[in-house]
């Protein structure tokens, strides 16, 4: 009997796992919750796209921290000479279906939604001959952006800012890219083989919190924790320094 318990467990599991691939490689399925990028980047000489971690659906108006690093980003290319705009690329649906199919894409690296996002890329630096892209992520969407730009290494008016790479992720960076894992302070524990015991070690004594804490956090639901080193606030030295030699060695002034 317990053989049988072991091959239904080996089947169902290969069902779910074949299941839950074929959700994602199906490019383009599903009713996604973002509007077109080139309707918002009307006219814009530089267009950021944000990606956010977790389930990749948080808006970085969301949060404080991210709305003044974009704010910086964005005072930085107006001082060389280009507008710019931030719009955020939402890439799973809010939904079980949209839940699954985010797991099953971190884990194989997004096949079908970074070509869909690259394909909208390409569209919008063909309909606007001036227009430059940076792709911005943070955890897996940093991940994920890193393989939007696979797809995009033959199109030179592409960048990428990839902040905090989960440590598991090891494919090499592609060109044009900025790699931020340590804010120039604190060690990012997300980017390290420690997360589990750091987390752990941090949170022992202290109940998740619905006030983000100093130092860096990680969210588990609507709570957070505590995750020294994960927060990149602009001004932070690891931050601003990094990013705005990155804009001025690939842009210069306009």
């Amino acid at each position: 009997m317990r053989k049988y318990w072991g091959i239904a467990a080996a089947v169902t599991v290969f069902y779910v796992t074949f299941g839950l691939f074929c959700v994602d490689i199906m490019g383009g399925a599903g009713d996604i919750e973002h509007n077109p990028i080139y309707l918002e980047a009307e006219d814009e000489d530089v267009v950021l796209i944000w990606n956010s971690g977790g389930w990749g659906r948080k808006s970085f108006q969301d949060d404080p921290d991210w709305v003044d690093f974009f704010e910086g980003i964005e005072s930085e290319l107006r001082d060389m000479g280009y507008s710019s705009v931030t719009v955020d690329y939402v890439r799973s649906e809010n939904n079980l279906l949209g839940l699954a199919r985010e797991i099953m894409g971190s884990l194989i690296r997004y096949p079908s939604r970074a070509k869909e996002l690259a394909d909208e890329v390409d569209l919008l630096t063909k309909s606007n001959s001036d227009c430059k892209v940076i792709l911005v992520g943070l955890c897996t969407g940093a991940i994920f952006v890193n393989e939007v730009m696979k797809h995009l290494e033959d199109n030179p008016r592409v960048y990428s800012i990839q902040v905090s790479q989960l440590f598991w992720y090891r494919a090499s960076t592609a060109q044009r890219s900025l790699v931020i894992n340590d804010n120039g302070e604190t060690t990012d524990v997300l980017t390290t083989g420690s997360i589990f015991w750091s987390i752990i070690r941090e949170n022992a004594w202290c109940l998740p919190t619905t006030e983000k804490p100093p130092g860096g956090s990680v969210m588990l639901g609507d709570r957070y924790l505590k995750a020294p080193g994960h927060e990149y606030m602009w001004d932070l030295p690891g931050v601003r320094s990094e990013i705005t030699s990155f804009l001025h060695t690939n842009f210069g002034s306009q």
